[in-house]
């Protein structure tokens, strides 16, 4: 699959940390890391796949160590005062480095986002504390269900049952 976005550098540190614009082919890597945790991780290829060819779209971001991929995040304007963040990931090997602050750091300076601005972040429960360290709260809490749906013999309009099979 050929690249639409340009592969822009943010921000390099001479520790071989790099962070740079998220190309169609890092964007692969991003989901087949989030499809392990989260189902809606395709919805990341559906919005690169909506941009402009070459179009200059910041708020998707890898970080690269010494040429490696081993992090990534998202954050971009929604609306007046409003941010979207989203894809906060660091590859286990280099997780407590610092890494996942570096690329946060570069998407918050990128967005320009000031203290007044509210960001909303889809965010796991296993990752609460970190985001209450760098100052998030928590708004409310998402439970997410797994499992098939049953079809009941009713007379429903949709003729189906959902029943809770896994609560996270």
């Amino acid at each position: 699959m050929a690249d639409k976005m340009k592969s822009r550098v943010y921000r390099e540190w001479d520790d071989g940390f790099v962070v740079r614009r998220m190309t169609h082919q890092d964007a692969e890597k991003v989901i087949l890391w989030y499809s392990t945790i989260c189902a809606t991780s395709v919805d990341l290829q559906v919005v690169l796949d909506v941009c402009e060819d070459d179009a200059d779209v910041d708020g998707f971001y890898v970080g690269e160590l010494n040429g490696e991929t081993v992090a990534s995040t998202i954050e971009f304007a929604v609306g007046d005062g409003l941010s979207y963040g989203s894809m906060i990931y660091v590859d286990e090997r280099h997780r407590s480095s610092g890494l996942g602050r570096r690329i946060m750091d570069v998407a918050q300076d990128v967005t320009n986002r000031t203290s007044s601005n509210t960001v909303g972040i889809d965010a796991h429960s296993e990752l609460e504390a970190m985001y209450m360290r760098r100052s998030y709260t928590t708004a409310f809490a998402v439970t997410q269900f797994t499992g098939q749906v049953e079809p009941r013999n009713t007379n429903s309009t949709s003729g189906l049952t959902i029943r809770q099979v896994n609560n996270e």
